[in-house]
């Protein structure tokens, strides 16, 4: 009886070791079970967002490259056209200074061929009054220049005498000589301008061509026909030179 007893208690005590053992075992199990769907949760869900970030990374990347090929195409097609620009500038510099230089060739071939034309005139005026000048003094007739000489006279009379006050000596120059009646007129009109006497003397000089000349020391008063005939050759090549 008392080992009946005996494996009985045996027996219960084993069933409750292993109950005891199974809902250890099972619980244990449970667990680690759920920690496992919690671990394989936890590591799809990084996954899926190691995989959302690795799309978002290619798309960055395909953004990135396609900026930068955009970026230097517009660099290649910037320095292109300034390339052109600049090539369209340099011909369009050479071609105006081409222009410029035949203009200005063009002009200075002008204004050379002007000058010739006008030295050639200024040369015919020149020689033409010269051939004038020789001539006159074969030509001229004392009446003439007695003309010339009262028109001298009264100039004399009418200019202003401050320049030719301190004069004590005067000289009156004609082609071919002058009258004594002349040779007073002049003493009287140049001293009663500076109101003292003045010493006349004459000369002859047959360059002067015609009319007269009175000179008082450095000073000349020029009636001849030699200085009218240059103011005409002046104001005739004022005149070419206008035109």
């Amino acid at each position: 009886m008392i080992i009946f007893n005996f494996i009985l208690v045996f027996t219960v005590l084993f069933v409750a070791i292993v109950l005891v053992l199974r809902n250890i075992f099972f619980s244990d199990t449970n667990s680690a079970l759920n920690r496992l769907n919690d671990a394989r949760v936890q590591t799809e869900k990084k996954q899926a967002e190691l995989e959302e970030k690795m799309v978002k990374c290619e798309e960055e990347c395909r953004r990135h490259i396609e900026d930068s090929q955009k970026k230097a195409e517009e660099v290649m097609n910037k320095a292109i056209q300034d390339a052109e620009q600049r090539s369209r500038d340099i011909l369009e510099k050479a071609r105006n200074q081409s222009q410029e230089i035949a203009q200005k060739a063009n002009e200075a071939k002008d204004k050379m061929r002007a000058d010739i034309t006008r030295e050639a005139e200024n040369k015919l005026i020149d020689i033409g009054c010269s051939i004038v000048g020789r001539m006159i003094p074969e030509q001229i007739s004392d009446k003439f220049n007695e003309s010339l000489y009262e028109d001298f006279l009264n100039e004399l009379n009418t200019s202003d005498a401050n320049y030719i006050k301190d004069c004590k000596e005067a000289e009156v120059i004609t082609v071919r000589g002058i009258s004594d009646a002349y040779i007073k007129k002049f003493k009287e009109i140049v001293s009663k301008k500076v109101s003292h006497n003045v010493e006349f003397t004459t000369k002859k000089d047959p360059s002067i061509m015609g009319g007269v000349m009175l000179r008082f020391g450095t000073l000349v008063l020029d009636g001849s026909i030699r200085k009218k005939l240059k103011e005409t050759s002046e104001q005739m090549k004022k005149e070419l030179l206008r035109s």
